[in-house]
Formats: structure tokens, sequence, C-alpha cells
């Protein structure tokens, strides 16, 4: 019973810390903007020269053509969890995205013996894509509402993702995205900026043999912080018989001064994905994250 409060109370000291309520005012915001789908979470987080309404969140160029549902699932061993859902349509004019999202902290709360407060975050985003010179480049932007909910203490503001993708031939594709433009958080002690990259990305795809592969590699610049870049990368191996492919992926992300004290957190993750004609099953563990070893689940539905 120790070690769960002592795991809680280290977990809220970090999300009140992002959220501005701590004393140090140059700490940026911890709210959850990290990829939630299961298939860039297994790739390390890379993506942002990936195509695909999964790569989002990395890069908002990433949803042109798509017509797709998504639903996520992320849980983690202090119990917070985290859901999402997104809907793409694709015409004439380009490709609409919708997304909303939410973290519940509330057996965090429980755990502290507050039973009459309820802690978390959630999001909703509506991004436009389209494509320009014969589909091999493409632009998008999305614009998010952030609202948390920190026991009883509120705050919220908007955010900002613009990107550009481009095919560049031999199978390389670049992208790259500016990601979490915004004033920040609110609050009495003064205002938690949001954690805005320069989120630069490449990646390609080819064949092995009877195998897809697919690397990709991202290094976003942190623009608020005289910081080292963090480091995103993956490897995909698919095989396909018929309308039958399965997928296992591998990736490392490195973090650089996400806290402000020049610390690097690494995390290594794997995963996998099996579909099935228009349905597709994701799923990601994450190990060694902030808050112990994560797993991640995703269902995926194209017409």
């Amino acid at each position: 019973m120790i070690g769960a409060n002592l795991s809680a109370l280290a977990a809220f000291a970090v999300m009140l810390a992002g959220s501005g309520k701590a004393q140090d005012r140059k700490a940026e915001s911890n709210f959850p903007f990290e990829a939630l789908h299961a298939w860039p979470v297994a790739l390390g987080g890379a993506g942002a020269g990936l195509h695909g309404a999964q790569f989002s969140l990395l890069n908002p160029a990433a949803i042109v053509g798509d017509h797709a549902a998504e639903v996520s699932h992320r849980a983690t061993p202090i119990g917070a969890r985290d859901y999402a859902i997104s809907v793409s349509f694709s015409g004439l004019w380009g490709t609409i995205h919708v997304g909303a999202r939410r973290r519940d902290w509330g057996a965090i709360a429980r755990d502290l013996g507050l039973y009459d407060l309820t802690a978390g975050e959630q999001s909703v985003s509506v991004g436009f894509a389209r494509s320009i010179g014969g589909n091999r480049v493409t632009w998008g932007a999305s614009l998010a509402r952030l609202d948390a909910n920190y026991l009883g203490a509120r705050t919220g503001t908007w955010a900002f993702d613009g990107g550009t993708q481009a095919v560049v031939g031999r199978g390389f594709s670049l992208g790259i995205a500016v990601l979490q433009a915004g004033r920040g958080f609110e609050s009495e002690t003064g205002r938690a900026p949001l954690p805005t990259r320069l989120r630069p990305g490449a990646a390609w795809q080819g064949q092995i043999g009877k195998l897809h592969l697919t690397a990709a590699g991202d290094v976003p610049f942190s623009l608020h912080r005289d910081a080292k870049p963090d480091v995103h990368m993956g490897l995909e191996l698919r095989a396909t018989w018929g309308s039958v492919s399965a997928a296992s992926r591998a990736g490392y992300r490195s973090l650089a001064n996400r806290d402000g004290s020049g610390t690097r957190e690494g995390t290594w993750a794997l995963g996998g994905g099996l579909s099935m004609g228009p349905v597709a099953a994701d799923v990601a563990y994450a190990f060694g994250a902030v808050f112990g070893d994560e797993r991640f689940i995703s269902l995926t539905v194209r017409w």
C-alpha cells in the first residue's frame, strides 16, 4: 500500500508540474500529446514520413485519402487509462479528420483518498489535408481544444499542428511537421508552455523477398528549450497472403530534457498487427516508460 501511494504521489507530481501548478514555470505541459495508436507506438513513436491516419498525431498531412475509423486504448501499471476515437473522410476537396481523446487518472485520485474529485485530460481535434503535385506532396493542418481537470483545478487551451509529406522516389518519403503550437496552459502560478516541436522524419518502404519492409525515423526539436533533439526510430516486417497480412514491429525512442533537468529517457517498444480486408488490429508494448510498461491496443476499419 505504501508503494502504491508513493507511485500515485509521484505520478501526480509529474502531472501537476506539467499543468503549471509546480514552481518551475518553465516546465512544459505533460498533456498526453504522444501517439496513441499501437502502430506508431511499436515503431518507437516514429512516423512523420509515413502515410495513414494512424500517424496523424505525428504529421497531419498523413491523413490524405483515408476513409477510416479508429479506436485505441492505452493501459499503464498505475491505473491511468487513455481512450481515443477518430474518423477520416476523403472527398473532392481533401480529407477531414475528427478525433477525440481522453486520459483518466481517477484510479490515482482514489488511491489518494479523493473520492469526490476526478483527474483527467481530454481533447477534441479537427484536421484537414490534401495532396498537390500528383499525390507526391501532401499538406495538412489540425486544431485541437485541450481541457484538463486536476482534482477540481480546471484549465484549457488550444493547440495547432501543421505539416507536409513528400514522396521522393526509390521507396523513400520525407515529412516535417510543427506540433503542439499554442500559448499553453494558464494557472495561478504562471503559464506552462505546450511542448512545441519541429518534427522532421524520413521513411523507406521496400521488398525483401516476399516480405514488405518499412523503416522510419523522426528527430523532433524543441522550440522552447535549449536541448538535444529526441530520437524515434522503428522497423516493420509485413507478410501478405491474399487479403490477410501480418506485421511485426520494433522501435526505440529517446526523449531529451523532458522535465527541464537535462535528463534523457529511453524506451523500447515491440508490437504487431493483423489485417483482414478492411479491418485491422494492432498491439504494442512500451517498456520502461515513465509509469512502467504500457500496453496499447488499436482497431481500424476502412471503407
